[in-house]
């Protein structure tokens, strides 16, 4: 029952109305919950009549998960009772095991019983390039074209050397 239909009637028939709000996933906002006393007691001219007004499902928002173990995340998000759906992914900034990001991302309002996408760090990218071959080429060039292909830990050594300055004369794998 809307509640202006609701506080109409009861005022209408002499009653006193205390106004009280509760979450509710069954009832939309506005709507009446329950009442004290409820449906079928006999009413006196002048009783206070408690009434509850639904304010709809309760706002939850995403707690940052980024940084949790994968554990962690899991029970925590279940026993509020989300779904949660595991992903895999590679990550530089998060170690193994432990949450990259959610979908809702932290901050977003969530809805009990839904379903949260979660994905987990396999560690750093594994590079599945066979190397080229710099040798030969100018430093820069050679260090562009590895950063290029995803290689990021390439380290350099300044030895002496017949070739110009700058030019690759070794690499190893």
């Amino acid at each position: 029952v809307p509640w202006d239909n609701a506080e109409s009637f009861l005022k209408g028939q002499g009653f006193e109305i205390l106004l009280r709000e509760e979450n509710s996933e069954i009832y939309e906002a506005g709507l009446v919950t329950r009442t004290d006393p409820s449906d079928g007691f006999k009413l006196k001219d002048g009783q206070t009549i408690h009434v509850w007004i639904s304010t709809g499902p309760e706002i939850i928002k995403m707690e940052n998960m980024v940084g949790s173990t994968e554990s962690d995340v899991q029970k925590h998000l279940e026993e509020q009772g989300f779904l949660v759906q595991r992903h895999e992914e590679p990550s530089d900034d998060v170690r193994a095991g432990y949450v990259t990001r959610t979908s809702p991302a932290a901050g977003e309002s969530l809805k009990k019983g839904q379903t949260i996408q979660v994905w987990i760090s396999t560690g750093p990218a594994v590079v599945k390039q066979n190397m080229p071959g710099v040798v030969g080429q100018d430093q820069q060039y050679a260090m562009d074209l590895l950063h290029d292909l995803g290689f990021q830990k390439v380290r350099t050594q300044t030895v002496e050397s017949t070739e110009p300055v700058g030019t690759v004369i070794s690499q190893s794998h």
